[in-house]
């Protein structure tokens, strides 16, 4: 669980990017910058275990 919250604050920073440049675009850029934000954080959430395996101990 500790590894999650270290990933996710590290994530952290580019969701603040994309929000604010979600709040500076209009029009179609804004739509375009909330889909990649979405898509951007399942992509994420889904490959976690995928980006931190640990290969298992022998005895």
């Amino acid at each position: 669980m500790k590894k999650f919250f270290k990933d996710l604050f590290n994530l952290t920073w580019t969701l603040i990017g994309f929000l604010i440049a979600w709040i500076v675009l209009e029009g179609e850029a804004r739509i375009i910058v909330a889909f990649i934000l979405v898509v951007g954080f399942i992509i994420w959430l889904v490959t976690f275990k995928i980006r931190n395996y640990e290969e298992p101990k022998k005895s």
